[in-house]
Formats: structure tokens, sequence, C-alpha cells
């Protein structure tokens, strides 16, 4: 089956070539997949909020989950990038850890495609998300907005008590929800790149476990631009 995206280059499968090795990919899929994990985690706390545990334990736990999912998209991304980035920022802050990867691999930042069928050329277009999604500027967003929930309460904190309504807890719930589902558009069906590697890398959640698995292409060419459009139209 052949592959073409937005733009209408041609992805097959890689042969021989630089790429990353496997088992760093499989350590991008497992980190993946636990935050394909906590995001369905996320949905049934979100049932908690009501019964005998208190709303402002309910939103903790969310805000403390999706911190946790942030970091989990950092070190996969690091891992990928081993080849070409210093093992000194391991141990930094989820978005320090982005910046540090940046500087090396400007395009390392997954792009979100829309999941498509096969049409009967065999052509599988993988258009582009263009809806709202967790981009890189939204990750550090979010991650400050944990950071700022989490240690509201501790005394050198300087933040000042954020829950001290259940509706102030019900609207923090309801922003984690779109955040979770932002982060569900970016990571469902992904490409990233390697620098210096020729090879697009696809990564997808399937099945009923949500198994994570990355696929390897290699970009051929470009298809004709009507075929492009008749890609797209459908």
């Amino acid at each position: 089956m052949e592959r073409v995206n937005s733009e209408g280059r041609r992805l097959l499968p890689v042969g021989q070539g630089t790429k990353v090795e496997e088992k760093l990919l499989k350590e991008y899929a497992g980190r993946i997949k636990d935050i394909v994990r906590r995001s369905e985690a996320i949905v049934a706390i979100f049932d908690c909020l009501g019964a005998s545990i208190p709303a402002i334990v309910v939103t903790e736990i969310v805000y403390l989950q999706l911190r946790h999912m942030l970091e989990l998209l950092a070190r996969a991304l690091l891992a990928v990038n081993e080849g070409v980035v210093s093992k000194e920022g391991a141990q930094r802050q989820a978005p320090d850890i982005l910046d540090h990867i940046k500087a090396a691999n400007a395009d390392f930042y997954p792009i979100p495609r829309h999941k498509r069928s096969s049409q009967p050329d065999g052509v599988i277009p993988i258009p582009e998300r263009k809806d709202d999604f967790l981009t890189h500027e939204k990750f550090v967003t979010l991650y400050n907005e944990c950071n700022q929930i989490l240690h509201a309460h501790l005394p050198k904190s300087g933040a000042k008590d954020r829950f001290s309504s259940v509706e102030e807890c019900k609207q923090r719930l309801e922003a984690a929800g779109r955040w979770n589902d932002r982060i569900a558009r970016l990571l469902t069906h992904h490409e990233f790149r390697v620098r210096g590697d020729p090879t697009l890398y696809i990564a997808h959640t399937v099945g009923k476990d949500l198994d994570v698995q990355v696929a390897e292409f290699k970009m051929i060419g470009f298809l004709p631009i009507s075929k492009v459009e008749s890609a797209k139209a459908r």
C-alpha cells in the first residue's frame, strides 16, 4: 500500500539506510501508549466527581496525570532523537527538554494526521490535522498550568488557593477535558522526523487495547496535483 501526505509526496516503507534504532522506536511507542492509558484514566476519573472523593482531590489527580503525559511525550521525543542531542537534557523539565531537542532538530515535534482508509488505487491519504490539538506552544502552556495547580498549596509557592469552591474545581476539570482531547488529537495518528534521517516515522494507535505502532516510510516523489486534490476531496 502507498501513502500520500497532504503535500502530494508518495511514501513507501523504508529499506536500508540511516534510521532510528529499533529499541528506541519501541521505547517511543511504549511511552506514547502510557500517555494513551493515562488519557483513558482521566476520562474514568471524571466519574469520581460528585462521589465521596473531594473535588479538589479529583482536580489535582487529573492535572498530575496531564503533567505526567507531557513528561512522557518529552522523554519519548528525547529517545528517538538520541543520536542528535546530548544526554544532558534528560534531567530537565519537560518544556526544557523540548527546547533542548529543538536546538538540534527544528522539525522534531509530532505532526498530527487524520486517519484515512485506503482508496481503490491503493493510495492512503494522510492529511494534516487543522483542528485544535496540542501544539508545542500549548504544551508549554499546559505544563505551566499543571504546575500552578499542583503547587498552589505549597507554603512557598506564592500561589493563592484556587480551590475555594466545587464550582472552581469543575471549571478546572472542564478545561482538563479539553486539554486531554488536544493531546489525543496530536498523538492518535501522527508523524515525526529526526535530523539527518530521511525516514518519515508514522505512529498510530490500533485495536481495542490502543496499542501504539510506529511505521517507517521514505518519500519517493510527488504525485500529480490532480491526484492529490482527488485524495483531499475524499
